[in-house]
């Protein structure tokens, strides 16, 4: 285990921190779906289930923050808050009103911060610095440009799978250096450069699939009080998919294989539609 090291930062058995934090942000909306239960309301017998999700939440969180990656940090906390809000179990019936605003959500949500902050240091606080974080992401800027014009350059059938590294320093600005890149730091370009029209086509079906996912679980909520514990679910993997997406932006999850798996296997379970009533119980 790497606790600090080359770069600073907690890093686990990754040889990138942000690559360790990533992972860790996908699986805070599960912890999160642990701690309030799977189905839609609390019960007593759940309350061993919540106090295992509240320590796996805050030991996510605390790791997360001591990898000190920005943006692995941004996109937990992002998700979790996200989790916190969407799957809080519906009051029951005839609690008081007190109980029924919620108001303990916004306190649990800062409580769990606060705590995972004092767990897990405040070494990272300095890396949020605005001068810091522009300078640091010049590099990537000019990276994501050459790319840019890399996809362009071999449009539409792009320069094949897994030759970015070879191609790109025909690319490459002179104010990078002459470092060897063999990743865009951002996952949407570099497969846009590598495939071409085909890449662009499989990410639009993916898009509109997740799109087409979030517009039946909207629906699901309106039009019931709460939402089936597959819904639940599907919430929390897409919620752990949504940390991976936006962290695909800046650098290269899913260009790891650990990362990879698990962002592919919460995509599966989002998409995946509960069967019909009559289905499941005919099954």
């Amino acid at each position: 285990l790497q606790f600090g090291g080359l770069g600073g930062g907690v890093r686990g058995t990754y040889a990138s921190k942000n690559s360790f934090a990533n992972l860790l942000a996908m699986a805070t909306p599960l912890a999160v779906l642990s701690l309030w239960g799977a189905s839609a309301r609390r019960s007593g017998q759940r309350a061993g289930r919540a106090w295992w999700g509240t320590a796996a939440l805050l030991i996510l969180l605390s790791a997360a923050l001591a990898s000190s990656s920005r943006t692995g940090i941004a996109t937990a906390v992002l998700v979790t808050l996200l989790a916190l809000a969407l799957l809080a179990p519906a009051p029951e019936r005839g609690a008081s009103r007190w109980r029924q605003r919620r108001w303990w959500l916004p306190v649990l949500a800062l409580a769990l911060l606060g705590t995972a902050l004092f767990m897990g240091g405040l070494a990272w606080v300095d890396r949020f610095d605005t001068d810091r974080l522009v300078a640091d992401d010049a590099v990537r800027a000019l990276t994501r440009e050459a790319t840019w014009q890399g996809a362009l350059a071999f449009w539409p059938l792009g320069s094949g799978l897994g030759s970015y590294a070879w191609v790109f320093p025909r690319f490459q600005s002179p104010e990078v250096g002459y470092y060897l890149l063999d990743l865009a730091h951002n996952d949407y370009l570099q497969i846009l450069m590598e495939t071409g029209v085909l890449g662009l086509a499989a990410m639009m079906l993916a898009l509109a699939l997740m799109g087409r996912r979030v517009l039946q679980l909207f629906r699901a909520a309106r039009g019931t009080s709460s939402w089936s514990s597959a819904d639940r679910l599907a919430v929390a993997c897409g919620l752990g998919l949504l940390a991976t997406l936006l962290h695909a932006w800046v650098d290269y999850p899913f260009r790891i294989p650990a990362n990879a798996m698990l962002a592919a296997f919460l995509l599966g379970v989002f998409l995946r539609e509960p069967a019909p009533a009559r289905a499941r119980q005919h099954f």
